[in-house]
């Protein structure tokens, strides 16, 4: 018999990788490492490797601390697909020392390509640190090298142009701008006074790219999986292709790579007919998103990304006699409460009206994602279902959903202040999810 509280070897690795990635002094390492190995116990050799790939991928943060703006000049990689803005386009690029939010105009690159950049470059912003970026690079030329130019990031592009047009055409406003970014992620229809009540309902998840579109989708295409008589393991390459395909459109951000390691290896399980573990499968995704980019240890996005899911982890496991409808209609009040901390700690407030918005909004997002990916795939002769699909249901939906935010968010009573508390501090709002945990046995 196993118990929900024995640790995974998966979960130690992850913590032991987070402990020397997040702490800058080697004393203060040790004094991590050393109750993480002891709470592991026999699964000590996960400890030591999961060290061991920390010290290997340490950065320096010293980049993040550059004075004041100046001159660039300068070779990057481009790591995120593009977003339209009204001077141009923006993406996330990379060079030796670190990962910035790169602007510019005219032709935009695609991910993979290697541009050669002359402009200013920014320190990072408050908020731009949080994600894990080292600054802002205004480009003023921008020379896409031709030797890496990747074909396949540029008919997703287009492919993504396509559906976005479709939609601002077929749902115009900010109604089509919201559709927009609960599909793709993109935010650039959306005025900045609706993006700010946006934020003061709690519903900023819903408007980005994030791991829960594609947790959303896996579970979509899992039930349709499970309606046609395929063995498992053809299910699994299902899934595979079409999560991917949606990450393609969306742009490989990290949450979107760690979500797609988590549907993935939780259908792995079946093939090899085994039960899926969810803590394991939450400490795999913490591992491959920190390997792929161990900066993101320092942004608020990652945290907030891990809590969440880990806050649905504790609950899951913790009430499977709960019926199913109502432990899906509760997800997204847990997800809120689990990052409560980390939001009132980054950001001085909490929207507490995020548990009226989970309740009223965040159920509509699994058939507006729905609606979406029907209606694009129904083009041609099909075209006009899929217009009736994204102008009469999901638009609707969208619309519905835009009017609960804006009058959530523009409520002064829509967000709580908090005073500043140290980071330490954080740490005791927590405590409850351990009462949240009971401890079940079942089968190794």
């Amino acid at each position: 018999m196993r118990s929900e509280f024995e640790p995974r070897p998966l979960l130690c690795a992850f913590a032991a990788l987070a402990a020397v990635l997040g702490s800058v002094h080697g004393l203060w390492t040790l004094l991590i490492l050393l109750p993480i190995a002891v709470w592991c116990g026999r699964s000590w050799p996960a400890v030591l490797a999961g060290a061991l790939l920390g010290f290997l991928l340490r950065f320096d943060p010293d980049p993040w601390l550059e004075p004041p703006t100046a001159g660039y000049a300068g070779r990057l990689v481009v790591r995120t697909m593009p977003e339209r803005t009204l001077e141009g386009w923006r993406v996330e690029a990379q060079d030796r020392t670190g990962r910035f939010i790169l602007a510019g105009r005219g032709p935009s690159p695609v991910i993979g390509d290697r541009v050669l950049v002359a402009g200013e470059r920014s320190p990072a912003s408050e908020l731009v640190r949080g994600r894990g970026l080292a600054g802002r690079i205004d480009a003023v030329r921008v020379k896409i090298d031709p030797g890496w130019a990747s074909p396949f990031w540029q008919s997703a592009l287009k492919v993504r142009d396509a559906l976005e047009n479709r939609i601002s055409r077929l749902v115009p406003g900010e109604k089509g701008g919201l559709l927009i970014g609960m599909s793709l992620g993109r935010r650039t229809e959306l005025s900045q006074e609706t993006l700010e009540a946006i934020r003061r309902s709690g519903g900023m998840h819903l408007i980005a790219a994030s791991g829960m579109n594609v947790l959303i989708f896996a579970a979509i295409v899992g039930w349709l999986c499970s309606l046609a008589p395929m063995p498992p393991w053809t299910r699994w390459a299902v899934l595979a292709v079409i999560l991917l395909g949606y990450g393609a459109l969306v742009g490989f951000g990290m949450s979107i790579i760690r979500a797609i390691v988590m549907a993935l290896a939780w259908q792995a399980a079946f093939v090899f007919r085994r039960e899926p573990d969810a803590p394991s499968v939450w400490g795999l995704a913490g591992i491959v998103g920190l390997a792929l980019e161990p900066a993101e240890i320092a942004g608020i996005g990652f945290w907030l990304s891990m809590t969440a899911v880990a806050g649905l982890v504790v609950f899951w496991e913790s009430s499977p006699s709960f019926p199913l409808l109502i432990r899906g209609l509760v997800s997204g009040m847990v997800a809120t409460l689990a990052t409560a901390p980390l939001v009132a700690f980054w950001f001085g407030d909490v929207p507490w009206v995020g548990l009226l918005l989970d309740l009223l909004v965040v159920p509509l997002a699994a058939p507006i994602m729905a609606m979406v990916a029907a209606a694009s795939i129904l083009i041609g002769p099909a075209g006009p279902v899929g217009d009736v699909l994204l102008s009469w249901g999901a638009g609707s939906l969208a619309g519905f959903a835009l009017r609960v935010m804006l009058w959530l968010g523009t409520q002064p009573w829509a967000v709580i202040p908090v005073p500043w508390y140290p980071a330490w501090a954080a740490t005791a709002g927590y405590l409850p999810l351990l009462i949240l945990w009971r401890t079940s046995q079942r089968e190794a």
